[in-house]
């Protein structure tokens, strides 16, 4: 009885956990639309305490000043945002080069490029890197909206190796940044894609991460300690790795800002305070 595994329909099982009485606290990772289920939940039922952990369009800064290898660097990103097929909350979904000489964006490119290249597809049991996504839906999602970006003007810089006909797969994809009101300039992808942009200066990196409406986590490549400490500063997310993508361990808080968490931490000592109260016992002299 200590640990109960109850499955079910959100709609069944979710509800009824949020709804009961006798629930005093619940956390919750998945999508936005339905943390905020749980949230409305709460209030109408005993305002039961709701830590959220929700979705993310984490980005993977380089600063061109401070970083020199850069087939190390696009090694390190495809995995960020290829590994699972994407499907990750943390997956590196925006590669923003930050400066830069004219020509060092190109050279970054393409070892983006060749990175992505030499990762393999195909059935998750055997020896590859990156099996389908979830189910048929999810990858008619991600199709439409990389159709959608490349009609209103984004560059497909990348996209393979081939991939079944038949299934939910995905071709692990780069392109160029998709022009603002597409639904990739705005949404979780979750899937094998990712935009590549150059920024010119870094405060215009931090606008870009900052003003998202997630703030999960992001990752910077910056060999200088000095500036290495500007970038965790400035970026306003949950989790900030420093060259080579990590959600850190189950030691370290892990959770986000603005719409991808609420009240509270997974992992680290902050999680245990999810389900604690503090009691005031006051005894008169």
């Amino acid at each position: 009885g200590i640990v109960n595994v109850i499955s079910g329909q959100g709609a069944v099982t979710g509800q009824a956990l949020g709804l009961h009485n006798d629930v005093d606290a619940l956390t919750f990772t998945g999508s936005g639309p339905t943390g905020r289920r749980f949230l409305n939940y709460s209030a109408e039922s005993n305002l039961k305490a709701v830590s959220l952990e929700l979705g993310g369009r984490a980005g993977y800064l380089v600063d061109a000043e401070h970083a020199q290898d850069y087939d190390t660097i696009a090694t390190d990103i495809v995995g960020a945002a290829f590994g699972t097929s994407g499907q990750n909350c943390t997956a590196s979904s925006r590669i923003i080069f930050v400066g830069g000489k004219s020509d060092d964006f190109g050279k970054f490119t393409n070892a983006l490029v060749k990175a992505a290249q030499i990762f393999t597809v195909g059935d998750p049991f055997t020896d590859v890197n990156m099996g389908p996504v979830i189910n048929q839906r999810a990858a008619d999602r991600i199709k439409s909206w990389i159709e959608e970006a490349t009609k209103a003007g984004a560059e497909v810089l990348y996209q393979g190796p081939e991939v079944p006909e038949e299934g939910s797969w995905i071709s692990p994809t780069l392109i160029s940044e998709a022009p603002a009101g597409t639904t990739l300039s705005t949404e979780e992808i979750f899937g094998p894609l990712s935009q590549v942009l150059q920024v010119s200066t870094r405060e215009e990196a931090v606008e870009r991460i900052n003003g998202e409406r997630y703030g999960l986590a992001s990752t910077i490549w910056c060999e200088d300690v000095a500036q290495m400490k500007w970038w965790a500063n400035q970026l306003r997310v949950g989790t900030v790795a420093v060259n080579g993508y990590s959600e850190g361990t189950v030691a370290t808080p892990f959770g986000g800002l603005r719409e991808s968490g609420f009240w509270g931490r997974d992992n680290g000592p902050e999680a245990l305070r999810n389900y604690q109260e503090t009691k005031t016992v006051w005894v008169a002299p």
